[in-house]
């Protein structure tokens, strides 16, 4: 019974945790169930009175990650690809990075609204776009189908119920993956999270992912 409590933060999350450097973004905080979270945020083009940002983009990263070193050049590449300057608020999961720990299933979703409610704070009334990929998207479904985003860019999303079950429970012969399953958290439904979505949304699949096969992707 010890063992498996949590089995499902054991078999799925691969957190990443520790200071990481993060050249060209701030370090910030968010309050967090008694801990806190760790975030950066990074402008371009460089910040401006005449180049205010015109939209936050809060992004969340997946298994074996940290969103440090990434927050400049993913504020970089939308201000390429889009013209507009941008303002992106990177947040590490629950147990990654300096996030404080457990790294659990349970507290994904909230970790997501938890940042997204913070970013607001600090601007009210400025637009939100949400990107996530992988575990990530965890937080960025639970985000988008309970609060006000303006799009969504999520990439190689995983339905965990439908992955533990269909895919992951033959090599065990469903005698891990059920007690899993039964374990999972509807907070992090995929699934029923997107149906309540009205945001419009990119989806990015990756073919060659062996943890989540297309098929699942999409």
């Amino acid at each position: 019974v010890i063992w498996y409590t949590h089995l499902g933060d054991r078999m799925i999350i691969m957190d990443a945790p520790g200071p990481l450097a993060a050249p060209g973004a701030t370090r910030f905080t968010i309050p967090f169930q008694g801990g806190e979270l760790e975030a950066f945020s990074a402008t371009a083009p460089a910040a401006g009175a005449s180049n205010a940002p015109a939209f936050t983009l809060l992004f969340f990263v997946g298994n074996e990650d940290r969103v440090n070193p990434w927050v400049a050049g993913v504020a970089r590449q939308w201000y390429a690809q889009t013209g507009v300057a941008v303002q992106a608020v990177g947040v590490n999961l629950p147990g990654f990075g300096e996030s404080t720990p457990p790294a659990h299933l349970d507290r994904m979703g909230a970790c997501g609204l938890a940042a997204f409610d913070a970013v607001r704070a600090l601007h009210p009334g400025r637009p939100v776009v949400v990107q996530a990929a992988s575990l990530g998207t965890t937080a960025a479904l639970c985000i988008a189908a309970r609060r006000p985003v303006a799009a969504l860019a999520i990439q190689d999303p995983p339905p965990l119920a439908q992955l533990v079950l269909e895919y992951q429970g033959r090599w065990n012969l469903w005698l891990l993956a059920v007690p899993v399953w039964l374990e999972l958290p509807g907070d992090i439904d995929a699934l029923a999270k997107a149906r309540r979505i009205k945001a419009p949304c990119l989806f990015i699949t990756s073919g060659a992912d062996a943890v989540i096969p297309p098929r699942f992707q999409k």
